[in-house]
């Protein structure tokens, strides 16, 4: 007994918010063994969940990252992964859209969102339809959303039309994260070792300058041009960030122009590494996005005008624009897909596979699966072969300024006294 006594007292507490028949947002604890438990514990009592996890893991961000967006006032793909995520639960709990709004503007965290939910609410409740709503925040709601949204509301199947927006923001979101992640190491380890060079030579390298000076010899031609270098670096640390800083600008101001981002985009499909994970984020991108909108109600030559736009790349983007012409001839997509030559045959097959059979939605979704664990496999080969190269290169650095220094030691120890 004292030993299943223990086992439950050991048992996690999980942090809830849900909603009854009635609107009214409760919170509070439950100890169970997973949110699967929570979830059956709340339905038994009448409650509908729209938050659960672990106490810290769901205030967190509230308390860390949630409060430095809400004072920088802003918006995030979290925040509006979270608000399809609890107004699918809302919805699905058949509560009307006014009342699920009503309720997100309290779950909702103070700021910038905050007020955006409350200003769709407003609109819902002046007639203005969800969608015509949500159309007013581009730089939040993307045109998918909206025209998810809106295919949704014409079928009165608005719920469902949000999950698949939910999923679909879900996994892109993943994938973002995984990307940064990723590149975090590689990026810690460049400015950790640029760090330690910019060190040795600002303070560590004059000082074997000061000595030669005071000795009256000569320095070696080594040490000299490393003087010389840091030198400028005390002396032009502010050129050098305003030059890359003039960089940054001024590469942005040219990919601005629709010729040289088509060049940049073409040329990119033709690096191999590159080409792989270029080629694979953006057929996974072009799937999901096409079986999302697809599945959602949206007609195929319309989802393809969306799909279009979502694109990053846009040499991809323009041969989009092509197929969606050749579909408009009676033509099924995976022909010119395949004759684009910018998907991989495998996904062009599959995508005839489907046509064949019916199912061109569930054959997007599973293409979109497999090559978003392509990129992922992509990125972590990139990794694997950057890593010892940051290493080779930030190593012959510092064995250059090592040499350099023993050197000039030797050549100290080698003066008449």
């Amino acid at each position: 007994m004292q030993a299943v006594a223990y086992v439950i007292s050991k048992m996690p507490t999980f942090f809830y918010k849900a909603t009854d028949t009635s609107g009214k947002i409760i919170d509070g604890t439950i100890e169970a063994k997973d949110e699967s438990v929570v979830v059956d514990r709340l339905h038994e009592q009448g409650y509908y969940p729209i938050q659960i996890g672990l106490p810290s893991a769901t205030r967190g961000d509230l308390t860390s990252e949630g409060r430095i967006k809400a004072l920088l006032g802003r918006v995030g793909g979290k925040d509006v992964l979270n608000f399809t995520q609890q107004l699918v639960i809302l919805l699905e709990a058949t509560m009307p859209l006014d009342v699920s709004l009503s309720i997100l503007v309290e779950l909702s965290r103070k700021g910038k969102f905050q007020n955006l939910v409350r200003k769709i609410l407003e609109d819902v409740h002046a007639g203005v339809t969800f969608s015509d709503s949500l159309a007013k925040y581009p730089s939040v709601f993307s045109k998918m959303y909206v025209r998810m949204v809106r295919s949704g509301e014409a079928s009165g199947n608005l719920s469902t039309a949000l999950s698949y927006l939910a999923e679909f923001l879900e996994r892109s979101q993943r994938l973002r994260e995984e990307i940064i992640s990723a590149l975090i190491y590689p990026i810690v380890i460049t400015l950790v070792s640029l760090g330690a060079i910019g060190i040795l030579i600002t303070t560590v390298v004059p000082r074997f300058a000061t000595i030669f000076e005071n000795m009256g010899q000569q320095m070696p031609m080594t040490l000299s041009v490393l003087i010389l270098l840091s030198e400028g670096i005390k002396s032009y640390w502010w050129a050098g960030l305003g030059t890359l800083w003039a960089g940054v600008l001024l590469y942005r101001h040219f990919i601005k122009d629709p010729e040289i981002r088509l060049t940049l985009d073409s040329w990119k499909l033709k690096i191999p590494l590159v080409k792989n994970f270029v080629q694979g984020k953006e057929v996974a991108r072009f799937s999901r996005t096409l079986g999302t909108l697809m599945a959602g109600g949206v007609q195929l030559l319309q989802a393809l005008q969306i799909v279009r736009e979502v694109v990053e790349n846009t040499y991809i983007a323009s041969q989009v624009r092509s197929i969606s012409e050749r579909i408009t001839e009676g033509q099924n997509i995976s022909r010119p897909l395949g004759e684009s030559q910018v998907f991989p045959p495998m996904a062009v097959r599959m995508l005839a596979v489907g046509e064949e059979v019916g199912k061109l939605e569930e054959m997007l979704f599973k293409i979109a699966d497999i090559y978003d664990e392509e990129v992922r496999r992509t990125l972590n080969r990139f990794i694997r072969l950057i890593e010892p190269m940051i290493i080779v290169i930030m190593g012959l650095i510092v064995g250059l300024l090592v040499y350099s220094i023993a050197t000039s030691i030797f050549s100290i120890s080698n003066i008449p006294f």
